[in-house]
């Protein structure tokens, strides 16, 4: 009696993979057709094979599904089609189809893209690798270094003091009688102004290395940098502008005329920063318009020319280096155009070699090379206002 219990459950849990086992081999073995006799030695031989349970398939069929329901949910998280051709997961230097959208400025500039470059070691040590961002970023930050040097000249090798010529008549008895009150004063200038020329100069320096440095790390960090690169520029006006001014009305009889000239220009450029800071005017369209705004607040410090031409007092206000002011202005100008009219690279007509521009020669190379020169120019026009100044005798 147990015996046939357990050889009914033993038929009952082995009843239907064993039929189908042997129907399986007899097709495969005998081209779907074979007698009797060769079934049953067909389902003889595959009874020597041990079979799984059916229940016990079921739940491998059942753990197999949950696997694949695990995986496909692992993958919907973290953005993964395994299906589906992925980019190296490591940082690499790509083509303009694979960089993201917003490092996508200039659709001129084909190649040269850091891809993947958001971790803050891995960015710095692209400082010393070759891309299309390299030039950029030396360019201005060799500018802010040279600055931070020229603190050191400006503090120690410059004289803010200094004697009038005819004093040195002093030691000689013959011309004691004919040296006049004025002449035996010292005169005395302020270095603040060219101070601040050279902090403003560095704080533009510094925002555009740092933007043009770390914009391949995410889309948040390009579009916050992007605005305080601009705003740099409006900074770096303010700061050259401010030594002109008050050099050149250095006079007290004509002082008021500097402050005024410098609060206005501070004004202005503090209206660009602010305009510079607002999220659509980074946007690739606006490229144009960004040039046309600096340009304008540009000219807007060549105001006071019109004063210096028109009114000016020789006694009261020294003659500046107008050559020096011109071409400086000239150069941040010129620059501007090229920047905004992607010259030349927009003339590049090698499609097979798209990256004769992509690195170095671009028309944002150009744009710094300029302002730097731009603004080492302008200095150089600060220190002599500075030096006039001091040999500029103003009347009592």
């Amino acid at each position: 009696m147990e015996k046939n219990k357990g050889s009914r459950r033993f038929d009952s849990d082995f009843s239907v993979d064993k039929n189908v086992s042997a129907i399986e081999l007899s097709e495969s073995k005998y081209g779907g057709g074979c007698s009797s006799h060769d079934f049953q030695e067909s389902l003889r031989d595959s009874l020597k094979t041990p079979l799984i349970p059916t229940q016990e398939r079921r739940e491998s069929n059942e753990d197999f599904t949950n696997h694949q329901d695990c995986e496909c949910l692992y993958n919907q998280k973290y953005n993964e089609n395994p299906l589906s051709s992925k980019l190296p997961s490591k940082p690499f230097i790509g083509t303009y189809e694979e960089a993201d959208e917003y490092l996508k400025d200039n659709p001129e500039i084909r190649t040269g893209y850091r891809i993947g470059y958001s971790d803050f070691c891995i960015i710095m040590r692209s400082l010393f690798i070759c891309h299309n961002e390299t030039v950029n970023i030396w360019t201005h930050l060799l500018g802010f270094l040279g600055f931070f040097c020229i603190i050191f000249y400006i503090a120690i090798g410059l004289e803010a003091t200094t004697l009038p010529s005819s004093l040195l008549q002093l030691f000689k008895d013959d011309l004691l009688s004919n040296i006049n009150e004025p002449d035996q004063r010292s005169h005395t200038v302020s270095k603040v102004p060219l101070g601040i020329h050279i902090i403003c100069a560095m704080i533009c320096f510094f925002l555009s290395s740092t933007f043009h440095l770390f914009n391949c790390h995410s889309e948040n960090a390009q579009n916050v940098l992007s605005r305080f690169d601009y705003g740099g520029i409006a900074v770096m006006i303010a700061g050259s502008s401010t030594p002109i001014y008050i050099y050149l009305f250095w006079c007290p009889q004509v002082s008021i005329f500097g402050y005024t000239y410098t609060f206005s220009m501070v004004a202005g450029c503090s209206i660009a920063f602010g305009v510079s800071l607002i999220p659509k005017f980074d946007a690739p369209e606006y490229r144009f318009c960004r040039a046309i705004l600096f340009m304008v607040v540009g000219l807007s410090s060549a105001i006071p020319a019109i004063h210096i031409i028109g009114f000016r007092d020789r006694r009261y206000i020294p003659a500046p280096p107008m050559s020096l002011l011109i071409l400086g202005g000239a150069i941040y100008i010129l620059g501007a155009l090229i920047y905004s009219s992607r010259f030349p690279e927009r003339f590049n007509k090698d499609k097979k070699r798209r990256c004769n521009f992509d690195y170095i020669g671009n028309s944002h190379n150009i744009w710094h090379c300029f302002v730097l020169a731009g603004a080492g120019v302008h200095f150089a026009a600060s220190v002599i206002m500075f030096k006039t100044c001091l040999s500029h005798q103003c009347p009592a």
